[in-house]
């Protein structure tokens, strides 16, 4: 943890932002190498919606810093080693009827299809430096292996 006094954000999408300042990044950056939509993390950061804690660990994971929700506000904290953090945390939802199972499948099916979008949009950007679709590329393919051991840890 930082030795400097953690401060105390009123959302998680504050948190974030200061994260990604502390870093000199942007959401833009955050998006390439998450693979999450531009959209959707303007969203979280002007706090229209929060995430879901798997999704909050998704957005965090190439960041130095863990943003946790504590009862006053929600504090960033320089990371300690937490491998797995968001296969630890879908194994909570192992319990699941055939039905859940099923549309939990689905889900997946239907995100794997919004990731070959994304792959078919990078193969097809001349903007972009070799770094930054190398970035991108592994953020794919980290999802897909996420995506996979979900259904692991969710339906199986």
């Amino acid at each position: 943890m930082s030795t400097q006094k953690s401060k105390i954000f009123p959302n998680f999408g504050i948190a974030l932002k200061e994260a990604l300042d502390r870093i000199g990044q942007t959401p833009a950056w955050l998006s390439r190498v998450t693979g999450k939509d531009k959209g959707q993390i303007s969203k979280y950061m002007s706090n229209k919606i929060t995430p879901k804690r798997v999704t909050q660990l998704e957005l965090t994971a190439p960041l130095p810093y863990d943003i946790e929700e504590r009862a006053n506000g929600w504090v960033l904290l320089e990371r300690v080693n937490t491998e797995n953090r968001v296969r630890e945390e879908v194994k909570r939802y192992s319990n699941y009827s055939t039905e859940q199972r099923v549309a939990i499948i689905e889900e997946v099916f239907k995100e794997i299809e919004k990731l070959q979008v994304k792959f078919k949009e990078l193969t097809n950007q001349s903007g972009l430096s070799d770094s930054e679709k190398r970035l991108q590329l592994d953020s794919i393919s980290k999802k897909i292996n996420q995506l996979t051991k979900s259904i692991d840890d969710k339906a199986g």
